[in-house]
């Protein structure tokens, strides 16, 4: 994972934490992607995309933020790998995992019914 996407997620979530509405982030496409997984998971309300700046509007439920469960696995000097056999194993429904793999960044219920494997970034 890069550097460009920890910052993107810790941004999100400290915003989050701090109750902001909305954030301005600098972006490149491969964190749009991810925005665009995180809007359809539902977990940000909406984002627009514009000169290389996203504008993002959080979603919060019950005055909670929905990144309270949010964690970063892999990291830029460590990254850790599922196989299709580890995801069937996860039992944890409350939680989503995002898998980066040949076919793009897919969530785990996603990686199941493709049935393939691949780096675990991050858990929200």
């Amino acid at each position: 994972m890069n550097n460009g996407l920890v910052k993107l997620l810790l941004s999100l979530k400290n915003a989050s934490m701090t109750k902001n509405t909305s954030v301005i982030l600098k972006c490149t496409t491969l964190q749009v992607n991810v925005l665009q997984k995180l809007y359809v998971e539902g977990f940000i309300q909406s984002f627009s995309f514009k000169n290389n700046f996203a504008h993002v509007n959080l979603r919060y439920s019950f005055g909670k933020s929905v990144f309270r469960n949010f964690k970063i696995v892999s990291k830029p000097s460590l990254s850790y790998s599922l196989s299709l056999r580890e995801l069937f194993k996860l039992e944890d429904k409350k939680l989503v995992f995002f898998i980066s793999t040949p076919k793009g960044l897919l969530t785990n219920v996603e990686c199941k019914t493709f049935k393939i494997g691949g780096k675990l970034l991050f858990i929200c």
